[in-house]
């Protein structure tokens, strides 16, 4: 299964095409569907998982944002208006007595022409949280993927897990068969204490199909959970056909430097240090000098109408405020130099992410190419054994034998299908590339 090139689609496209099919929710017929196949189930979990809508609103939110931070470069218009009734009366001197209803409108215009910097510095505060958040939700999308995929590949497995079980009862019951038939009067050529062997197999059998069959479920729970399925019954999982792996076209090195510039993490936790290093200069701003020009007007429309401009120049500077300026500016610093480490163990860790999962993808391929050899081997041996058997030729050890050897190349099978195609999906993952089912 050969990867791709790099997607690169920008990751607004992505997260609104997203909120759009969360609008489809209430009209979706899924729990009518009788059969699910792996692109359904990718399209579902986009449409219901809550990590992936939470994330969403929150780049949403993130982008609102940044609109609420641009808007204090703007002018701003406020009209009020006050209605007053009441009474006023004086008991000492002349006694009067005055209704009062009076109706004050006016209209107040704003605007801070110029400061020191603190305006700009929130404006690019919100638009690295604003990166920040539309990238964090594009990798919470592709976790989420992944473990839509490993989830449904996982009943899959444990489906076909239990498919093994259920031949390996059969088999045991063939053998249980043929190992009383050879203990009969009739025949007398094995010993009756080989029944008791293969009664055993045949009982522990059942055991491991119970087994398989209880885990099914958990699976199914696993997968509903991902899905944000609700309380309805799966329909049944389509095994999508194909498992082989393609030889890698590119070296570990070239995945390493693609998955380092690509991963939506990583670029998102670089913003966030960029977002650390904004707070440093708003906290060096707060401790030293600062400065505004603002210009006010004020119109009165009441029964003395008046207006009122004003252009005010205002500069401050905190001479004393015990320390705090001085400390915040170092807890700034810090909070740099943290961040500046956290973003240096995310390589790290991502680096050793990529590594594993492009060695993994190696070895699935041969380990799954071994798995099917193993397989035809096994096959050959146990029939052998069986009609050994049938003819008097064989024991009963040698028949369990054959049948264990046939059943742990089955599974291993099994296992190493399943492995080799998540390998592909979690290569892609680490290296940053998207996902199947992102665009959809």
């Amino acid at each position: 299964m050969h990867l791709p090139p790099h997607h690169t689609g920008h990751v607004a496209t992505a997260l609104r095409s997203g909120l759009a099919l969360a609008g489809l929710l209430a009209a979706l017929p899924l729990m009518a569907q009788s059969s699910l196949s792996l692109e359904e189930a990718l399209k579902t979990a986009k449409q219901r998982n809550g990590t992936v809508r939470a994330a969403m609103l929150d780049y949403e939110a993130a982008k609102a944002n940044v609109k609420a931070s641009k808007s204090a470069f703007l002018p701003t218009v406020t009209p009020s208006a006050t209605q007053q009734f009441g009474r006023n009366e004086t008991f000492t001197g002349f006694r009067t007595k005055q209704n009062i209803d009076d109706l004050s409108i006016q209209l107040e215009v704003s605007w801070r022409l110029l400061d020191s910097g603190s305006r700009g510095l929130s404006v690019k505060q919100s638009e690295f949280s604003r990166e920040s958040a539309a990238l964090n939700s594009l990798q919470t999308l592709r976790r989420t993927l992944f473990t839509v995929h490993s989830s449904f590949y996982e009943a899959l497995r444990r489906q076909e897990l239990l498919r093994v079980q259920n031949e390996q009862v059969n088999r045991a019951k063939v053998i249980l068969d043929q190992t009383k038939f050879r203990a009969s009067d009739q025949v007398g050529d094995a010993p009756r204490k080989d029944v008791k062997q293969a009664e055993a197999d045949y009982l522990n059998s059942q055991v491991s199909q119970l087994t398989a069959s209880n885990r099914i479920q958990t699976a199914y729970a696993d997968l509903k959970a991902v899905l944000g399925w609700g309380f309805e019954e799966l329909p049944s999982l389509v095994n999508p056909d194909g498992f082989s792996l393609k030889d890698l076209d590119f070296t570990l090195d070239s995945a390493i430097k693609e998955g380092l510039a690509n991963r939506a993490d990583l670029k998102a936790e670089s913003k966030r240090v960029e977002i650390s290093k904004v707070n440093l200069k708003q906290a060096s701003l707060s401790g030293n000098l600062q400065y505004s020009v603002d210009a006010n007007y004020r119109r009165s429309f009441s029964e003395n109408v008046s207006d009122r401009s004003l252009l005010s120049f205002n500069v401050s500077y905190p001479l004393y405020d015990g320390f705090r300026s001085k400390e915040q500016v170092r807890a700034a610093r810090l909070g740099v130099e943290s961040s500046e480490a956290a973003y240096l163990q995310s390589e790290r860790a991502a680096r050793a992410e990529i590594e594993s999962a492009y060695k993994e993808y190696t070895q699935n391929s041969l380990r799954l190419q071994a798995a099917e050899k193993a397989l035809e081997t096994a096959k050959e041996n146990y029939r052998a054994a069986v009609e050994s058997q049938k003819e008097g030729a064989a024991g009963i050890l040698e028949v369990l034998t054959a049948q264990v050897t046939l059943t742990t190349s089955e599974s291993n099978l099994v296992e190493a299908k399943y492995d080799a195609v998540l390998s592909d999906v979690r290569l892609r993952l680490a290296m940053g590339r998207a996902m199947p089912g992102e665009g959809d």
